[in-house]
């Protein structure tokens, strides 16, 4: 598991980024003045955007290629194979633990890295690692907990379905003198909706 520290290589060539000018700042015309930042600073909406553009560009002088199936997972197949996962600035590297050195030392190069051991939580998932069968299990036990917390009371005794809703099945607006949920209702079954889509698309 690694953590990137968000900063750039002040050696790298940065875009420039307009900014509006602060009231406290004397002698300058809002209109026809702007300033501009010499480096991407943490927090502002250009610094996302920067900070991807480097560690991509870093990622594939190593070697690493951009999978087909989603474009924050890159591999490399030698001088042996190797996966990098990144979401924001956290991140896993998964292959031997020689290879696993070699690579960190490498992003060394051009960020602060901070390596948290073997990966077994990650944004939210668990990954249990099966040896023999040279396999990773990955779940995600927190949301199921929460659902269960949140809604098992409320789905108690009611009847198990295959598909959310019958075939053919037509949704009709509230007509007037029909009972409604209160904001709290809808706002609790917007919530259940959002975790059950979150699961299952990822």
């Amino acid at each position: 598991y690694v953590d990137y520290i968000r900063e750039l290589n002040t050696k790298g060539k940065q875009s420039e980024v307009p900014k509006q000018e602060q009231e406290n700042i004397n002698n300058i015309t809002t209109r026809t003045h702007c300033c501009k930042l010499k480096k991407a600073i943490y927090g502002l909406v250009q610094a996302a955007r920067q900070w991807w553009k480097k560690f991509k560009e870093v990622i594939l002088q190593m070697g690493y290629k951009p999978s087909l199936a989603d474009p924050c997972l890159f591999y490399r197949d030698k001088p042996t194979r190797s996966f990098i996962i990144i979401y924001v600035d956290n991140g896993g590297i998964f292959s031997d633990e020689k290879t696993i050195q070699e690579v960190l030392s490498e992003l060394g190069k051009s960020f602060k890295v901070k390596y948290l051991g073997k990966l077994e939580n990650f944004i939210g998932c668990k990954l249990i690692e099966n040896k023999e069968r040279d396999t990773i299990w990955i779940h995600q036990p927190k949301l199921f907990k929460h659902l269960e917390q949140t809604f098992g009371k409320l789905i108690e005794g009611v009847r198990d379905y295959k598909t959310p809703a019958a075939p053919k099945t037509t949704i009709l607006r509230p007509q007037p003198g029909d009972t409604l949920i209160d904001a709290d209702q809808q706002k609790l079954y917007r919530s259940g909706i959002g975790m059950l889509l979150y699961l299952v698309k990822h």
